[in-house]
């Protein structure tokens, strides 16, 4: 079996991680202890109160758009603008 250089070398400098390095890693659940695991429900929680913001924003992107395109003065390169102001 080859040997693996060490992550951390004398300086306490980190080497970058090889595609073998990422192959080797283990699921969190099996080398976390359970009371760590148990927190990240909580962490999800979080999350979704970012998607939630994230879908604000878009759907206020979409009405913004709408809002244009429904007006009889817009043209098509105005929405293609705020299309792309929104992405």
């Amino acid at each position: 079996m080859k040997t693996r250089k060490p992550l951390i070398n004398e300086e306490g400098e980190v080497r970058e991680l090889t595609a073998t390095d990422f192959r080797l890693f283990r699921p969190a659940h099996e080398v976390l202890p359970p009371e760590f695991i148990a927190t990240f429900p909580k962490l999800r929680k979080r999350q979704q109160v970012d998607d939630s913001a994230l879908l604000e924003h878009k759907i206020q992107a979409i009405q913004k758009i709408l809002e244009q395109a429904l007006d009889p003065t817009t043209t098509i390169s105005r929405v293609k603008e705020v299309l792309d102001s929104t992405s």
